[in-house]
């Protein structure tokens, strides 16, 4: 079954358990779906298609839950851990610069219509912050 018929090998719905259980507190959890979501890294889509703002606002949508879950992650499991230093290391290497990328993008080519913000940029801001994760 391929990744696409088959979301539990995406890790980008993996992620979100990830925020969901770190949420929570569960810090087994929080390892056991950051393992899965590792495991099937190589699905994940993390290329942006230059100068597509809808491909931008998309990827956001996606993966704003995903980063705010490793970096809740990360911070529950603390920086011994072996599984937490892999998302800090994901989130630096691959997933930061993707949402960098996008949020660029999104300011500077689809400006937001009558004030209000794409939905990908204000998902961001509501669940991730202003901050990169570093």
């Amino acid at each position: 079954m391929s990744a696409e018929a088959d979301v539990k090998r995406r890790p980008e719905i993996v992620g979100v358990m990830v925020l969901v259980h770190a949420m929570a507190k569960d810090r087994e959890a929080v390892e056991k779906y950051a393992a899965l979501m590792f495991k099937w890294w190589g699905n994940a889509e993390l290329g942006l298609q230059e100068g597509d703002w809808n491909d931008a606002n998309h990827k956001l949508l996606m993966w704003a839950p995903v980063l705010a879950g490793m970096n809740a992650g990360n911070k529950l499991l603390g920086k011994g851990n072996l599984i937490g230093k892999t998302l800090q290391e994901k989130m630096k290497a691959e997933v930061n610069p993707l949402v960098e990328n996008c949020l660029v993008l999104l300011r500077e080519h689809a400006p937001p219509q009558e004030g209000k913000k794409r939905r990908g940029v204000k998902l961001y801001e509501e669940v991730v912050g202003e901050v990169m994760v570093t």
